[in-house]
């Protein structure tokens, strides 16, 4: 959610230079005063320094790419217009659940269980339902939920994990 709030700040940053820009261009094609063509260059350039400075910002400060996403194992996911849901199990037992691979809310380790997967938060973070552990029946192309916290389910994307 943060990523789409930040991304809308960054479109009106993109449309507010836009309009200063093409404001000095019909002054100037108005009243012919070679001072608005500069303002409208400046404005131009100005804006689009500010729009790159804030896509940088957002891409490698805010929200980086997640260094773990090589050790994936499963991967599940939710689509929703604003804040889907987004599963990820590593090799090491762990696993990050957020809107997406970049936006991760709470983490934890996972243990499977014949067809279960059994999730436990890190200490301190709890499920929406204030749960400190979640499980999941998996089925061929879903993860869905045993106790409702809201998730429900989940639709696998990924799946490395070997069948014993």
């Amino acid at each position: 959610m943060t990523s789409f709030l930040f991304g809308l700040i960054i479109l009106l940053v993109g449309f507010l230079g836009l309009f200063a820009t093409l404001t000095f261009i019909i002054i100037e094609i108005f009243k012919r005063k070679p001072k608005h063509w500069k303002k409208s260059i400046y404005s131009f350039l100005i804006s689009g320094a500010v729009v790159i400075l804030l896509i940088l910002v957002h891409e490698v400060i805010l929200f980086p790419p997640n260094p773990k996403l090589d050790d994936l194992v499963l991967t599940a996911y939710r689509e929703a217009p604003i804040g889907g849901y987004w599963l990820g199990l590593y090799y090491d037992s762990t696993w990050e659940f957020g809107n997406s691979s970049r936006e991760i809310e709470f983490d934890g380790t996972f243990e499977i269980i014949g067809d279960t997967l059994f999730l436990f938060t890190s200490s301190g973070s709890t499920f929406y339902n204030g749960n400190s552990s979640n499980q999941f029946l998996i089925q061929a192309e879903d993860l869905v939920e045993i106790e409702n916290t809201g998730i429900k389910g989940l639709k696998i994307g990924l799946n490395k994990i070997s069948k014993e």
